[in-house]
């Protein structure tokens, strides 16, 4: 292969790479109106803006509702009462869950707020968590 030829592929390669990163770019940053009409959220019950779901501990584990809590603590209790009460074909909650969300954190070292996601989700921005993950874990 010419040196012409490795260039042209690293160009495209690199024209690949950028177009991807505008993607995900301009997907991360639509704007909250564009959230999804069906989806609402709740804090410990009581509803609250799609926009403060990032300022809880929150899963959307009955989507298109998002359940919020207080506590870190909290969601943990949440996910485990989830969790036992949806074992799927033949496997135990737990491997059933593992394979069913990650858990998204507002600070390094899985800190601060978080969010359960077990759904396809094409725009955190409108559920408050644009530019705001640090740290991510699948159990």
């Amino acid at each position: 292969m010419g040196s012409h030829c490795v260039g042209s592929h690293r160009a495209a390669r690199a024209a690949g790479l950028a177009a991807a990163c505008i993607a995900v770019a301009l997907i991360l940053t639509t704007p909250a109106a564009a959230a999804e009409p069906s989806l609402a959220a709740d804090l410990d019950g009581n509803p609250i803006a799609l926009v403060e779901v990032a300022q809880h501990h929150c899963h959307d584990f009955d989507r298109p509702r998002i359940h919020c809590f207080r506590s870190a603590a909290a969601l943990d209790d949440a996910i485990a009462g989830w969790t036992a009460a949806r074992p799927a074909d033949g496997t135990s909650p737990s491997e059933a869950l593992a394979t069913l969300y990650v858990r998204v954190y507002e600070h390094q070292g899985y800190q601060g707020a978080s969010l359960a996601i077990s759904s396809s989700t094409t725009n955190l921005g409108s559920v408050g968590w644009n530019d705001r993950i640090s740290s991510v874990r699948v159990p």
